[in-house]
């Protein structure tokens, strides 16, 4: 079974309106080199089974073309179907931004590790404590190099992970407060 990057792209030109949480657009740049950065941390047994999960458009970003002047050897798919179905056929997914993807996959409790930038990323002082909760427990990273070396310690066997007490309370505590 592999595992899965799910990925997020905005249009490349820049927008006056966007009602969610994004990168600055001219910074936007430094979020796709830290996903680069993060399969780059990966060690060779990791990056194998790894699964990119492109968005249909990537918004003008050239994104397959950057990750694999990187890597050259990764497994793709564009994200046609439901990323949730996707999600329960893989081992593992990872998230590598505080969008719907991540929520949709707490929700449904699938194995699942987080990692954004928080400076990229800010979030609001009042969801500190429980993003904090999933720092602690090792959902969430503030670096890609973080969530590279925490895949490689759970990557055997997520499940046992995600049902280890300190995950459980942590994303139960976020399940009931952000994604119900």
């Amino acid at each position: 079974k592999d595992w899965l990057l799910v990925t997020h792209a905005l249009p490349r030109g820049s927008y006056m309106f966007y009602y969610c949480n994004v990168p600055a657009w001219p910074r936007y740049e430094e979020y796709l080199d830290q996903r680069s950065d993060f399969v780059r941390a990966l060690g060779d047994r990791a990056r194998e089974d790894l699964c990119v999960r492109l968005p249909v458009d990537d918004g003008g970003w050239g994104m397959r073309a950057r990750l694999l002047k990187a890597i050259p050897d990764l497994k793709w798919e564009e994200a046609k179907g439901s990323m949730i179905e996707r999600a329960r056929s893989a081992r593992l997914t990872v998230v590598d931004h505080p969008q719907t993807s991540a929520l949709e996959l707490i929700a449904a409790d699938i194995p699942t590790v987080l990692f954004w930038d928080p400076v990229l990323w800010p979030m609001r002082e009042s969801a500190r404590p429980w993003l904090e909760e999933l720092k602690t427990a090792g959902v969430l990273h503030d670096t890609p190099q973080q969530a590279a070396h925490q895949i490689e310690k759970i990557l055997v066997d997520p499940e046992r992970w995600w049902r280890s007490a300190d995950v459980v309370k942590a994303v139960s505590s976020f399940r009931s407060r952000f994604a119900c």
